[in-house]
Order: C-alpha cells, then structure tokens, then sequence
C-alpha cells in the first residue's frame, strides 16, 4: 500500500480510496443479491395486480413497483449489467494482477466508473435485442436456469466491457457489421 487511504493495484499503481472500495462492494453485493432474486422469486403476481388494477395502498403499490423492478426479467438483468461492469472497471483499475496492454489503459478518463456503467448497459440493450429478434417470446414463463444462462452471459459481457473498455467498440463494430450484413473478419 502507498498510504494509508488507498489500495494498490497489482501493479502498484492506481489506488482506489475507501470510498471506492466501498461503492464496488456493494455493488458486488448488490449484484449477487439481485441475481439471486431474479431466481427465487416471481414478479408475475405483481405484475398482474398492478395490471389489473387491484385495489392497493400507496405503500403496497410502491412495494409492488419495487418488486418488479429488481426481479422482473428484463429490469433485473439491466440493473446487473450496469452494477457488474462497474465491478469490471475496479478490477481494471486495480489491475487484477493481469496484465492490459497500454492501449486499453484508463488515461485520463476522469470517471471509469460511469463509462463502466454507460457501457454495460449498452450490452444489456444489444443482448436484449438480439434475443428479441431472434427468439418468438423468451420471457414469457422463464425457468430459473434460463434465467441463470440469460443473466451470467449478458452479466459477465458487462464486466468485460467494464474491465476493458475497447471491447465495447469491437463488439458494436461487430454487431454493425452483422446488422448489415457483412459477415466477414474486419481488416486490422
């Protein structure tokens, strides 16, 4: 350690403050809380009583809300992409004792954290738009372990995009390549 206030990255440099260290730890639990939620428990109940229009409170109506906002299918994932890449992009700064060529350095970009954020949400959106097109209904009654599938794949490409910052650029120049159809490798 460089000082009592910060944590050294694997290469010595870039230490992350308490408070840092801090907002990463909850998202980490924040993520594992969520993605354990989004398989135990079913928003569809709460969904259709505020569909219907069941006669609730205003305190049960905003718990009802909070429901299907953290364990609804498409709600839960996007909420674990933004909190996982966030935990991607500590582990950048901390280096994780792997090593990054410089060209995928932070630099001087002055809040990784919210272009971590930015990043594995867009993932959440093309992921979830592939899906979309490809697949007639792939939420309608989703058993925990596609849920598990759905929601790892999507939730470990929004830490990678986190922790290395220039996959999100090759994997939107990919996905524009596909969308117009132009399969092959691009030049280097």
């Amino acid at each position: 350690m460089s000082d009592t206030n910060t944590v050294e990255g694997a290469s010595g440099r870039d230490g992350m403050g308490p408070k840092e260290i801090v907002v990463v730890i909850c998202a980490l639990v924040g993520w594992c809380v969520l993605f354990t939620a989004g398989i135990v428990i079913d928003s569809s109940p709460y969904r259709n009583a505020l569909a219907t229009g069941a006669t609730l409170s205003a305190l049960q109506k905003l718990k009802y809300w909070f429901v299907v906002l953290t364990t609804f299918t498409l709600t839960n994932v996007a909420i674990l992409c933004c909190l996982i890449s966030l935990v991607g992009a500590a582990g950048r700064r901390l280096r994780l004792g792997i090593s990054t060529d410089d060209s995928d350095s932070l630099g001087e970009d002055p809040n990784p954290y919210t272009a971590a954020i930015i990043s594995g949400f867009v993932i959440y959106l093309v992921s979830i738009s592939g899906i979309l097109v490809l697949i007639e209904q792939p939420f309608t009654a989703l058993s925990p372990e596609r849920y598990v599938r759905l929601a790892g794949l999507i939730s470990l490409l929004s830490f990678l995009v986190g922790f290395r910052p220039r996959m999100l650029a090759r994997f939107l120049g990919r996905v524009a390549q596909m969308m117009e159809g132009n399969t092959s490798r691009p030049s280097k």
